[in-house]
């Protein structure tokens, strides 16, 4: 965890947006393995953010993908569906195989 903490800190002060959002959807998907659901959405939130912003819809797919993850470890169906959804239309949007049959799983 703290590697990953001070990899967005690095990336937040060389200005790579890209490497940040990297880190900030690790730290997501680590902290919904912990349980730490609430710190786990901000910081998949920011990730979705920051992966927008860069027009980068694969990644989006996936941050989605652990969105529905998430929401099925907090036994939340109407979230996890809705996120599902939402990466399997990205993925399908971009022909990303890998990440439709991902979100197709999470279904």
């Amino acid at each position: 965890m703290f590697n990953l903490q001070q990899s967005i800190e690095l990336s937040q002060e060389i200005k790579n947006e890209f490497v940040e959002a990297v880190g900030h959807q690790k730290l997501g998907r680590l902290f919904t393995y912990q349980g730490r659901f609430e710190e786990s959405d901000r910081e998949l939130a920011r990730a979705l953010e920051l992966f927008t912003q860069e027009n980068e819809v694969q990644r989006q797919a996936i941050v989605w993908a652990h969105r529905a993850l998430r929401a099925l470890l907090m036994s939340n169906a109407e979230e996890a569906l809705s996120a599902a959804k939402m990466a399997t239309e990205l993925a399908n949007a971009m022909h990303l195989e890998r990440e439709i049959v991902r979100a197709q799983w999470l279904l």
